[in-house]
């Protein structure tokens, strides 16, 4: 059964089943109570496959491996939807329950993506998380046409995701990696349009000029709305 199958299946199952008790309710809502990044349909998934005592920080695989931590052989990870809290492509989520690793503090950032290591230093006996303003002004101006495009989309469209990557200095790295990905497939789109629209005289310096913005026209448009313009 494919993923997207077993998902369907589990969720049509369990959302019929969370209203027939309180017991049933109440363990949704300490599951979303510990889950806040996730959307309402994959609350229900989790609920549905892990009780809420082991629910209680889980991210995927990648992430996981990102603040130093790794999942355990045999876990059984929870499947669901494709979430925009996470990498779409990742469909199974493990708790730190399932993990080994670095013994640090975690904390999900409320407003984003963001599973960040916490770091701690004791005054007078009580613990206070250490908490610094990461600059990246310098690798900022570094950013290409489509980083700096994609940067002031989220600024104007996503605020509150702008806010979240330039305080955990996530913005360059963000921005990098969809330029990279426009640049990409601006080339491939170009490349494919100039090899399917051949000039009809090859000597004709006009000709070729107009083809090729042609091709620069189409291939932007393409860019700018299936990867520039978006959601990062």
């Amino acid at each position: 059964m494919s993923v997207d199958m077993k998902v369907k299946a589990i969720y049509d199952s369990e959302i019929s089943n969370i209203t027939r008790s309180e017991k049933n309710w109440k363990d949704v809502l300490k599951v979303a109570g510990q889950l806040y990044r996730y959307e309402f349909d994959n609350i229900v998934m989790v609920t549905a496959q892990r009780s809420p005592e082991k629910s209680t920080l889980m991210a995927d695989y990648d992430t996981w491996k990102k603040v130093g931590r790794y999942v355990k052989r045999g876990a059984k990870g929870c499947a669901i939807f494709p979430s925009r809290a996470l990498n779409p492509r990742m469909r199974y989520i493990f708790d730190i329950s399932d993990t080994g690793g670095k013994n640090v503090k975690l904390t999900w950032d409320l407003e984003g993506d963001m599973l960040e290591a916490m770091t701690y230093k004791e005054v007078d006996g009580l613990l206070y998380p250490e908490l610094t303003m990461p600059d990246e002004t310098e690798d900022l101006t570094k950013l290409g046409r489509y980083g700096r495009m994609a940067m002031k989309y989220l600024l104007e469209n996503e605020p509150a995701r702008y806010k979240t990557l330039m305080r955990f200095g996530k913005m360059y790295e963000k921005m990098s990696a969809v330029e990279e990905e426009a640049n990409q497939l601006y080339d491939q789109l170009e490349e494919q349009y100039l090899m399917k629209h051949k000039p009809q005289n090859p000597s004709s310096t006009m000709e070729m000029w107009k083809i090729r913005e042609q091709a620069k026209m189409q291939a932007e448009e393409v860019v700018l709305n299936q990867i520039v313009m978006r959601f990062h």
